[in-house]
């Protein structure tokens, strides 16, 4: 089995840094960690031959395994089984010796669905999974991925690790894209950092005044293709409120944001939220690149403040915000996926919605970036807006939880 080698290899995105050399023998692992928006995924895809080398040696296995950030980009196949069968089709393997390894891999990453599920019924957090185990039923020397902690719950996660111990033992190395090294600490990882960062404690929000109501259910189902998917005995939420909304992949979360937002599946009556125009809902997806749109970070700024008829010069405040001052001119599209994230959500709160709900907004952030972003949502709570946030993980206290447990939402103590 050959090893991972890098010599003099120039970053083909991210900041100026100079060229990196390394070696990565079998069984080991490497952990890549800097700010957001450094080059940690174009590294990634650098090696896995998806981006160009045009200078430097680059030397790998011939196969190589990746799962990037945002699922979508990688799935090809309508049905969980023949997602996973991909690779084995590529490789010639005959039909009867499929189903086994396919069924080990979904085993592998904690996803034991039926090979008929389809993959547009997933979360997020599963199609990641869903990716992971298409990668490692073709048992690839090298494996890629990419912020794995952001998109698992901890259940999922500690799978995912022993799976991935497993996988050194047997000679495979792994190259992780990760802002939460400490996470892998058991694969007794090497670090390579493309940038100073460090990890910082979010506060928990102070106590508010409350204002109106914005939002309350009462003895509500929520409907998922015509299925019952979540009961809401009863849920409220006021202005200058923040609630975080938690539960495992794929326990609902998103599907509550959407009807909430009135995007898609439907939140049978009764229900109450904010009503056009001054009570309008802003709501961040979690996959950002699908509300961005506009030819420049800054121009998709300027939409949503004209269309809001919010005064135009706030722009620089608002970019300088959250870090995005720098990137004012560059297109959405060769943003980072963290860097989306924050503009898709910027676009969103600059136009002043009653009702914000967030779907993962720290996926993809840096320590540093992450606290920036929480001291922003805080002050826009003080000035009276009402926000949801939603993760897989427990954050830091805002006063209000809801958690999906067993097919129901509840307030949390």
């Amino acid at each position: 089995m050959t090893g991972l080698h890098l010599k003099r290899l120039p970053l083909a995105r991210g900041g100026p840094r100079p060229p990196l050399s390394l070696t990565l023998r079998p069984g080991e692992a490497l952990i890549v960690t800097g700010p957001t928006g450094s080059g940690k995924s174009s590294l990634l895809l650098q090696i896995a031959g998806l981006l160009p080398t045009p200078a430097g040696t680059l030397d790998r296995p011939e196969r190589v395994g990746l799962v990037m950030q945002d699922p979508a980009l990688q799935l090809m196949r309508e049905r969980v089984g023949p997602e996973v069968a991909l690779w084995l089709e590529h490789l010639g393997l005959p039909p009867e010796r499929m189903r086994p390894r396919i069924e080990h891999a979904l085993a592998q990453v904690a996803l034991p669905l039926p090979l008929d599920t389809p993959v547009a019924s997933l979360s997020q957090g599963q199609k990641y999974r869903l990716l992971l185990a298409a990668q490692l039923v073709a048992r690839p020397p090298l494996l890629l991925l990419d912020e794995p902690w952001a998109q698992l719950d901890p259940e999922a996660l500690a799978a995912v690790l022993q799976t991935l111990k497993a996988l050194q033992a047997q000679g495979t190395m792994l190259v992780i894209a990760e802002h939460r090294a400490q996470a892998f600490e058991a694969l007794r990882p090497r670090i390579l950092s493309l940038g100073v960062t460090r990890q910082v404690a979010l506060p928990p929000w102070p106590t508010l005044p409350q204002g109106a109501p914005v939002l309350t259910i009462q003895d509500g189902r929520l409907l998922a293709a015509g299925q019952p998917l979540l009961t809401i005995p009863r849920l409220s939420l006021r202005a200058g409120q923040c609630v975080t909304l938690c539960g495992p992949n794929g326990s609902g979360k998103s599907t509550l944001l959407q009807a909430l937002a009135g995007l898609d599946h439907r939140l049978e009556e009764p229900l109450t939220r904010p009503a056009p125009p001054q009570g309008r809902i802003g709501c961040l997806l979690q996959r950002p690149d699908r509300q961005l749109f506009a030819a420049t970070v800054a121009e998709e700024i300027t939409f949503s403040l004209s269309r809001s008829g919010q005064p135009l010069d706030s722009l620089p405040r608002w970019l300088a915000s959250l870090g995005l001052a720098e990137l004012a001119d560059r297109s959405p599209l060769r943003l980072s996926y963290g860097q989306q994230h924050l503009l898709a959500l910027l676009a969103q709160l600059v136009s002043r919605p009653s009702l914000l709900l967030l779907d993962d907004p720290l996926a993809g952030l840096d320590g540093q970036t992450q606290a920036r972003l929480w001291q922003l949502l805080m002050t826009q709570c003080q000035q009276g807006m009402a926000i949801v946030i939603a993760s897989h993980r427990t954050l830091p206290t805002t006063g209000l939880r809801w958690r999906i447990a067993e097919g129901s939402v509840h307030e949390a103590p």
